[in-house]
C-alpha cells in the first residue's frame, strides 16, 4: 500500500484543501469588489465635478460681480416696417450696435457692410494675433464690448442701427433685464418694432474675473 505524502511535520496534505483556503485567493475575493466600488465612486465624483464646471459657465449672474457684455450677432428683419428696403439700391443694411448701461453708452461696435446677418468678435484682430503668437495682454482693456456690474433689477439698453450717409435708420432698440440673463450666450428670437426689427439676436455675458486662460476660452466661444 502506497503511503500518502506528508509534510515536514508529519501532517497529511490534501491539494483540494490547500486551494480552498488559499490566503491570496481569499484576499482577492474580499477586496476586488471593494476596489471596483471605490473606482465607480471616483468616476461619479469626477463626472459630477466636470458637469459643475461646465454649468458654472452658464450660471446665473452674481450680485456685485463685473461682467463683460457682447452683442455677438444679429439678423435684421429683411425690410423696414413699411415694406421699404433698408437702402435705396435695395442692398442690405450697414449694421452696427450700441450698448447702454445705467443710462450711459458703454460700447459702440464696428459696422458690418451690406449684411442681414452681422457678427462681431469679442476682441479685435490685432489682439487675437498677439494671443495666438504666445503674447499676453490685458484682455479686459482690449474687448469689443462693454463692462457692467450686476445689480438685481438692472437693465441693458441695446440699439441696432443701419448706418446711412445722410441719416441712420434704427433697426431696433430694446431693454434686456439682467435678472433674466445668464453667463454665456443669451439667445433672443423674432422682435418687430415700428422701424423693422430683428429675427435673431445673441448677447454673450462673461465673468470678468475668470483666470486668463478660462477667459480666453469663453471669449473665443461661438455658441
Amino acid at each position: 500500500m502506497q503511503n500518502e505524502p506528508e509534510t515536514d511535520d508529519g501532517i497529511e496534505t490534501n491539494a483540494s484543501t490547500v486551494d480552498k483556503f488559499n490566503p491570496l485567493k481569499t484576499v482577492l475575493i474580499v477586496f476586488i469588489p471593494s476596489i471596483v466600488v471605490v473606482v465607480i465612486i471616483l468616476i461619479v465624483i469626477f463626472n459630477s465635478g466636470e458637469e459643475k464646471k461646465e454649468s458654472d459657465v452658464s450660471a446665473a449672474l452674481v450680485q456685485g460681480k463685473e461682467y463683460l457684455v457682447f452683442v455677438r450677432s444679429v439678423q435684421a428683419y429683411p425690410h423696414k416696417s413699411n415694406g421699404d428696403s433698408w437702402d435705396i439700391d435695395s442692398s442690405a443694411p450697414e449694421i452696427f450696435h450700441r450698448i447702454y448701461w445705467n443710462n450711459n453708452l458703454i460700447h459702440t461696435s464696428t459696422t458690418q457692410t451690406d449684411v442681414l446677418i452681422a457678427r462681431w468678435a469679442t476682441l479685435g484682430a490685432d489682439a487675437w494675433r498677439i494671443i495666438r503668437n504666445g503674447g499676453k495682454m490685458n484682455v479686459v482693456d482690449a474687448i469689443q464690448g462693454g463692462t457692467i456690474r450686476y445689480k438685481k433689477g438692472g437693465e441693458l439698453y441695446v440699439k441696432i442701427i443701419d448706418a446711412d450717409l445722410i441719416e441712420n435708420d434704427t433697426i431696433a432698440y430694446f431693454f434686456l433685464r439682467l435678472d433674466n440673463m445668464k453667463q454665456g450666450m443669451n439667445e433672443y428670437g423674432l422682435f418687430k418694432s415700428s422701424f423693422g426689427g430683428f429675427e435673431q439676436l445673441t448677447v454673450q455675458i462673461v465673468d470678468a474675473s475668470l483666470p486668463y486662460d478660462e477667459l480666453l476660452t469663453c471669449l473665443s466661444a461661438t455658441k
